[in-house]
């Protein structure tokens, strides 16, 4: 759920004008997110009170997975949007 929500952050800031990344930013918003998940469920191995599990792995790749579908639909909705305004 976590990685699902930081794709509102990234939206955000594209909605505001002050986006996170100038270039290929829907790539650079995977990478980090799937770095960052796939990071924290392995980091559990090393820790004697947590636990690896895949099906968390797979949770949180499906959460970024979900993110990021739903940034390129909006990014695609915008663009059909403002395309249309323009006269």
């Amino acid at each position: 759920m976590v990685y699902f929500a930081t794709a509102g952050f990234f939206l955000l800031g594209q909605i505001m004008k002050r986006p996170l990344f100038h270039s290929h930013a829907i790539q650079k918003y995977t990478f980090i997110a799937s770095l960052a998940a796939i990071s924290y469920e392995l980091v559990q191995i090393l820790l004697p009170y947590r636990a690896f599990n895949l099906m968390d792995l797979g949770l949180n790749l499906a959460g970024v997975l979900t993110g990021v579908l739903i940034i390129v639909l909006e990014c695609n909705a915008h663009k059909i949007i403002s395309s249309s305004l323009r006269i």
